[in-house]
């Protein structure tokens, strides 16, 4: 039996309501993809999965050619999307997953050959686990966009921040959390990980993590 929140979720990224300017550009991103990794970073139930999930829908992961959502995590997986929860997340893992995108295209379903993966509650990542990902980031492998969320990023080392292209979600800044508005209200500069999206928030990155 599907939950509220899994039954009215968002099943495009037309449908996402409340962050018009990520929207555009994550739309503009689906029309013409790169490998990348994306940092959704807000409080909790703001819509970070329910974006990510409509962005890897967008790219055709998950879905079959017929464009049929698959919600088995297996026949998910074989469609291209992979679902992570970082409070189970293990460096094995990580590194299985690693070599699965390196090494092995799509072989059911049909579809784009795009690959999703979503790593929900980032921030909760050990420290050995955000390492194992640094190689990947670097260079990640084709066909494949990376979407982390988190909702405080205190516990994210600055150098896994600066592989990621940063997107704040908020629920209005006068409503957002402190941390959520100090964030929301810095001045964007370049940053190494700002690929086609343009400039990343950088100070806001700097002031998510720990010096």
């Amino acid at each position: 039996m599907q939950t509220l929140t899994v039954k009215y979720r968002p099943g495009t990224l037309a449908e996402v309501r409340g962050h018009e300017a990520i929207i555009r550009k994550l739309q503009t991103y689906a029309a013409d993809p790169y490998p990348c990794a994306l940092l959704f970073h807000g409080d909790t139930g703001v819509g970070k999965t329910a974006t990510a999930l409509a962005l890897a829908r967008a790219l055709g992961a998950g879905v079959t050619a017929e464009g049929v959502e698959l919600h088995n995590p297996e026949y998910a997986e074989a469609a291209g999307l992979y679902m992570l929860s970082s409070n189970k997340l293990s460096v094995e893992k990580i590194r299985e997953t690693q070599d699965r995108l390196r090494h092995y295209g799509r072989s059911m379903f049909g579809g784009t050959g795009w690959r999703v993966v979503i790593v929900d509650e980032a921030d909760v990542m050990s420290k050995e686990a955000q390492d194992s990902w640094l190689s990947l980031l670097d260079d990640p492998p084709a066909n494949t966009t990376v979407i982390f969320t988190c909702n405080s990023g205190h516990k994210l080392a600055q150098r896994f921040l600066h592989r990621c292209e940063y997107h704040h979600f908020d629920f209005g800044i006068e409503s957002a959390p402190t941390e959520a508005k100090r964030a929301a209200n810095v001045q964007p500069a370049a940053t190494p990980a700002a690929g086609r999206f343009g400039t990343a928030p950088i100070r806001a990155l700097q002031h998510l993590a720990h010096p």
